[in-house]
């Protein structure tokens, strides 16, 4: 039952990277160390800062949402890898979709993926770091 568990990691892995969540949480940091600056500026007027901190809190705020809905995005993704396997192998095999989703989030289950997955990414990134 732990391969349609690294099937959906892979799907999610595939859709987590392709849909470049990573840069979007790297735009959360930035705007907040760039929040950050304009509070300990001694350059910039209160008003100055109040304009510039409205436009870091729009930025946060987008880069969270669209992190968010692409992780959601890819959290579907396997979901949907999950639901096609019980549906295809699920009657042969006895794996209904609730026993996959339960399976899912055992001990042994959630190991299993993060190990595979673990083991896909490096193999995936083609020796970059």
């Amino acid at each position: 039952m732990l391969l349609p568990l690294i099937l959906a990691g892979i799907a999610f892995y595939e859709v987590f990277f392709g849909l470049r969540v990573l840069s979007h949480i790297r735009g959360m940091s930035a705007a907040g160390s760039e929040s950050l600056a304009v509070v300990r500026s001694e350059e910039m007027s209160d008003d100055d800062k109040s304009k510039a901190m409205l436009r870091m809190s729009g930025r946060v705020f987008r880069e969270t949402g669209l992190a968010l809905i692409k992780t959601l995005l890819a959290a579907a993704a396997a979901a949907v890898v999950l639901w096609l396997i019980s549906l295809i192998l699920g009657p042969a095999l006895g794996w209904s979709f609730d026993a996959l989703l339960r399976f899912s989030v055992s001990l042994v289950g959630l190991i299993g993926v993060i190990v595979a997955l673990v083991i896909y990414g490096k193999l995936r990134s083609h020796g970059r770091n």
